[in-house]
């Protein structure tokens, strides 16, 4: 899937499986310029199926769209919330991603979304960084300080999140970060990341493979690693010309606080 940004070309892909421990894939995703988003369902019977894609079904109406805003993000959100809690039985879903925004003076911009413990990472300037910040409660004894980082992957409430699409409360937390020439962007499920480490995913972002090779290796890899959760990923590839020539440092991210 590809999109066009004047002097940029995006191409992204996405792969999921449901794992040899799952009955149903409950995750889902969306890929297409210039939206894309990894929604992580959860609840009884398909309740978790049918939320992760009320999630993907809102954000559809972005597909194609170069006149988005932050406000047009949220408010998909927002609708996302009530189409999930409308499901009941206790559905419920993750949601992060990255959204293409036009700025007013023509710069390209990634909106970063999250709810839950999904995630987002970035690799360029041959560093990855994590975009998005996990919403659960072994997320917030890490940040506390109370846990460190092998402490809280081998935690046993690491998967228990504190917001999710359709718990009727939550408000994503939004971030805003310039899109650059030779971003790689990852978003996945906690199926992936939660047996993958940080060098492992910078060693697939890295490469010179396409979108697809590496969505797909990323997934295989973390099943052959023992996940048992469903797995999904989606990876971007930013293409194109850079007036300055490539940076070696991390573009700034800054997060996206509302009027009250």
């Amino acid at each position: 899937m590809t999109g066009p940004l004047e002097s940029f070309d995006i191409q992204a892909a996405g792969a999921t499986n449901r794992g040899p421990y799952r009955d149903l894939n409950e995750d889902s995703l969306l890929a297409e310029f210039p939206v894309y988003l990894v929604a992580d369902g959860m609840g009884g019977h398909s309740a978790g199926e049918r939320a992760s894609q009320a999630v993907v079904d809102e954000f559809a109406s972005l597909i194609g769209r170069t006149d988005i805003s932050a406000g047009s993000v949220r408010e998909c959100i927002a609708t996302a919330q009530r189409s999930v809690t409308d499901i009941g039985g206790g559905a419920g879903s993750t949601l992060s991603g990255v959204v293409a925004v036009q700025e007013s003076q023509g710069r390209w911009t990634w909106i970063v979304m999250n709810l839950g413990d999904s995630r987002v990472y970035r690799c360029v300037g041959g560093r990855i960084q994590a975009l998005s910040q996990d919403h659960s409660e072994v997320a917030e004894l890490l940040r506390a300080g109370i846990l460190d980082s092998e402490q809280a992957r081998h935690h046993p409430h690491k998967n228990v999140i504190t917001k999710a699409v359709g718990d009727g409360e939550s408000d994503a937390d939004y971030w805003i970060t310039p899109i650059v020439p030779g971003d790689t962007v990852l978003i996945c499920s906690d199926g992936l990341h939660g047996v993958l480490d940080e060098g492992t995913l910078y060693r697939w972002l890295a490469s010179d493979s396409s979108a697809d090779t590496i969505a797909a290796g990323l997934v295989n890899e973390a099943i052959a690693e023992g996940s048992r959760d469903n797995v999904t990923a989606v990876v971007i590839r930013v293409d194109g010309r850079s007036a300055g020539g490539a940076s070696s440092s991390l573009p700034g991210i800054m997060p996206i606080e509302w009027r009250k």
